[in-house]
């Protein structure tokens, strides 16, 4: 995904994404950097951006592969603040199913 994706930036987020040989799942990986902090807060932020997919994942085009990198302005941050940054990092990436 790294070497072959399209990478889109935000300030509280990069997107890696590429297409799948399989069109009927999307896969997506967290990270977090040791730059960000700890590892209770980075492993919080991760936990953070795993339940925004969960609630947001049928929004999304199938048959992609996903790396969602969070940066400093994400950590300790609400739900509200995080499914944002998710959906403004959909909507740069053209990922999100339309009429949303």
């Amino acid at each position: 995904v790294y070497n072959t994706g399209k990478v889109f930036i935000d300030y509280a987020g990069i997107f890696y994404v590429c297409l799948t040989q399989d069109e009927k799942e999307s896969k997506i990986g967290f990270a977090a950097g040791k730059r960000l902090g700890n590892a209770v807060k980075r492993n919080k932020t991760k936990r953070l951006m795993r339940e925004v997919y969960r609630h947001l994942q049928h929004d999304m085009k199938k048959g992609l592969d996903i790396i969602w990198i969070a940066r400093k302005p994400l950590l300790d941050k609400d739900w509200e603040f995080v499914k944002k940054s998710f959906l403004r990092l959909l909507k740069k990436a053209h990922i999100l199913k339309t009429g949303n």
